[in-house]
């Protein structure tokens, strides 16, 4: 069925790990499929932490990677930030999505006269930000959302509020909507991965726990999905192929 694909490309939370908690046999799936002459990246909505805090949990984690494989929501926004030239900037969001930033060059991300938004999820968020983000929303002239992410899976899969707990009431409030959402299940990542790596759609396999994020992102994009479900009650939404562990994967590609 893969006989076209070259790179698998795992979603984190809730695929690879569950808060702290590595999944079972992610190492060694990563590990098999890299044997195999497939190229591994890492692809999340999660734009709390840099990529280099992802690198360094993945390896914590037994999985090596570099910084250049790993591609986050909060990185898109500061991409799209530097493809529209955005120099006054506010961050609505986590300390980590701020450095991402200021890794990047930017400077001044915390100005309260900013002309542009850019909201992240926060664990953190509180009435005082509200207000903040809320002031520059009704004159921004670009508000960049890092996701709409409802929710995310975290330790024995208690789900948590997503980063749509930010953006919604950021919205609601200025009477607008985000100028662009730039992470999943828009295909910007996958268009980025494509272009960086000279890959066409069909070279992808995308494996995600969400249907409505990583699932319908390769849908969108028109690249293979593997749905990674591990409750036999959960819905079985549209995907290429489904698995319940993740090793199955390595059972597609042979050396």
């Amino acid at each position: 069925m893969f006989d076209s694909v070259t790179t698998v490309i795992f979603d984190l939370d809730g695929t690879l790990y569950c808060a702290d908690t590595p999944v079972q046999n992610a190492a060694y799936t990563v590990n098999q499929l890299r044997k195999n002459g497939i190229q591994v990246l890492f692809l999340t909505n999660n734009s709390v932490k840099t990529r280099a805090q992802i690198r360094n949990k993945l390896q914590n984690l037994e999985i090596q990677c570099s910084i250049d494989e790993i591609f986050t929501s909060g990185y898109m926004a500061v991409l799209y930030s530097l493809y529209k030239e955005l120099t006054d900037i506010y961050i609505c969001g986590s300390d980590g999505l701020k450095e991402e930033f200021q890794n990047a060059g930017f400077i001044n991300i915390n100005s309260k006269d900013a002309k542009n938004l850019v909201i992240g999820y926060d664990p953190s968020f509180s009435y005082k930000e509200l207000t903040n983000a809320f002031s520059i929303a009704l004159k921004a002239q670009h508000i960049i959302a890092c996701n709409k992410e409802r929710y995310f899976p975290g330790e024995n899969n208690k789900l948590f509020p997503g980063c749509a707990a930010m953006v919604a009431p950021i919205e609601y409030c200025s009477n607008r909507t985000a100028d662009i959402v730039v992470g999943k299940p828009n295909p910007q990542m996958l268009k980025l991965i494509c272009r960086k790596y000279n890959l066409k759609p069909n070279q992808l396999l995308m494996v995600g726990d969400t249907y409505e994020s990583d699932i319908l992102m390769a849908q969108n994009f028109g690249c293979y999905s593997a749905y990674f479900n591990t409750n036999p009650d959960k819905i079985k939404y549209p995907s290429d192929i489904y698995i319940n562990e993740l090793s199955q994967l390595c059972t597609y590609f042979h050396s």
